[in-house]
């Protein structure tokens, strides 16, 4: 599959369409809106620039749906190519975005030591990189700053070429994550968590680096760490 239909088939799969009145949060017992005057109100769809910095001082990018403020809304967490900004991924998806709903965080990966911009990943249990934290902190502002309401049954990453084995390393570690999506790229298995959730891989016949053969082999080696539901 191409990025493009490999990521419409996940959102369809994960009912990633929230058009609907009715994707509204939870009642809260302890939730006095009403007795201080705080109706619902109607958010604008909204673009912008994190302000969470990493620790190479870049930031990211994100789009919020228009909303009521009581909607939960789906989210993804984008993991752009190495050489690339989260401003990049989030221009590649604004107006799949913006036709179904979703939010959109893109955070801006490190400064490798050699000068790239690309993604650390965890290659042990339990390791907790620096691009690992600065992704939760950008989703942790969305939630606090602009009153972000994830739905927590629609909830993925993706990430694309170098950014693509983020995606599994976060969504597999983390309880928030539903699925991930890696497109045009691979996976390290020794980071990957127990968060077993589906996956999608995709690439191409033309992409000279990661072949059906190569991407395929990444598949499979997440099924014996109990991965069962993995499509390419």
């Amino acid at each position: 599959m191409t990025t493009h239909s490999t990521l419409a088939h996940a959102f369809t799969s994960l009912l990633l369409l929230c058009t609907q009145p009715g994707c509204i949060a939870p009642d809260s017992d302890d939730d006095d809106s009403s007795s201080a005057g705080g109706a619902t109100q109607q958010y604008e769809s909204q673009s912008g620039t994190l302000s969470t910095l990493n620790s190479a001082g870049r930031s990211g990018s994100y789009y919020l749906p228009a909303r009521a403020s009581d909607q939960v809304v789906p989210l993804l967490l984008g993991f752009h190519a190495t050489g690339s900004s989260g401003a990049s991924f989030l221009s590649t998806f604004s107006a799949e975005a913006l036709e179904r709903g979703f939010a959109i965080i893109a955070p801006d990966s490190r400064i490798s030591p050699a000068g790239d911009t690309t993604w650390e990943v965890g290659t042990e249990p339990g390791e907790i990189t620096p691009d690992y934290t600065h992704s939760l902190a950008a989703i942790a502002e969305m939630q606090e700053q602009h009153g972000l309401l994830i739905d927590p049954q629609r909830v993925l990453t993706a990430g694309y070429s170098g950014g693509a084995s983020s995606a599994p390393y976060l969504a597999t570690n983390e309880e928030l994550f539903t699925a991930f999506a890696s497109l045009h790229g691979g996976v390290f298995p020794g980071g990957i968590g127990d968060h077993i959730v589906p996956g999608w891989f995709s690439t191409g016949e033309d992409d000279s680096l990661r072949s059906p053969e190569h991407v395929q082999g990444h598949l499979d080696s997440l099924v014996p760490l109990g991965f069962n539901e993995l499509e390419l």
